[in-house]
């Protein structure tokens, strides 16, 4: 396994890339079981990804390793794993070290894939895309990086929920935002893109993938029993919406 750079993350948004290099390490040390990434996004993500025994799998925004070691947990056979972050990579880096098959790279999802065409099995893209402006570019990316029948899962946040929360006056346009994120430690700002739903959806439908699912989670138990009040809100109401593709 490397942990390489290769000068490859130029086509990441700038204000989006600092907040995740300033907040790799925190983010790292509790994400691991922090309610909305353990017991929200990630079940749901693996879950629509379904089956990766022996598949080749792209990492796409892999961050500090996560969800790429529960995809050897799995049975991945090859896994590469992508982030625009020098220090989210070196931290999947290292949490992967050893395990064989693996290959982490520094690499903008503005940059391309990182693998020949055809190559994956799967594509998983987990929360990534809300710092990415243009979307046709990335899933044009993910679509050649599959083989034909490949699956492609990713999730962002919802458009009605950052329709509210951002109290945004230009649904219709995809519009850069921030906010100050408090559940890694101290108050951080982090910069982003928020879109509409026909924005969410049709790029990837554009490139030519098949919409398989359209999933809007449900927190686990697990979130329950760590964090009640916001468990309550999101059996309300969702946070994340995530999608099940297949290049057909």
């Amino acid at each position: 396994m490397t942990g390489e750079d290769k000068g490859a993350a130029g086509g990441a948004d700038p204000a989006a890339l600092e907040s995740w290099e300033a907040l790799a390490e925190r983010y790292a040390a509790r994400a691991g079981d922090k309610p909305h990434n353990a017991h929200y996004d990630r079940p749901a993500v693996l879950g629509l990804l379904g089956d990766v025994a022996g598949k080749r799998v792209l990492d796409v925004g892999c961050g500090p390793g996560f969800y790429a070691g529960a995809l050897l947990d799995a049975g991945a056979a090859e896994l590469v794993c992508t982030d625009a972050s020098a220090k989210m990579a070196a931290l999947c880096a290292a949490r992967l070290a050893g395990r064989p098959g693996v290959r982490v790279e520094r690499r903008a999802i503005e940059d391309g894939t990182g693998v020949p065409d055809g190559w994956a099995d799967a594509v998983c893209a987990p929360l990534c895309l809300d710092y990415v402006a243009d979307w046709d570019a990335a899933f044009a990316g993910f679509f050649r990086a599959l083989r034909a029948g490949g699956v492609c899962v990713v999730s962002a946040s919802h458009p009605a929920f950052d329709a509210e929360y951002f109290a945004t006056e230009r649904y219709f346009e995809v519009e850069r935002v921030s906010a100050e994120w408090g559940g890694f430690g101290d108050p951080a700002p982090v910069h982003g893109f928020r879109r509409s739903l026909q924005d969410f959806v049709n790029p990837a439908l554009r490139a030519g993938f098949v919409l398989e699912e359209l999933h809007e989670p449900r927190p686990t138990e697990g979130f329950r029993t760590r964090d009640p009040k916001r468990f309550a809100r999101l059996e309300r109401r969702p946070g994340f919406l995530a999608m099940r593709l297949r290049r057909g």
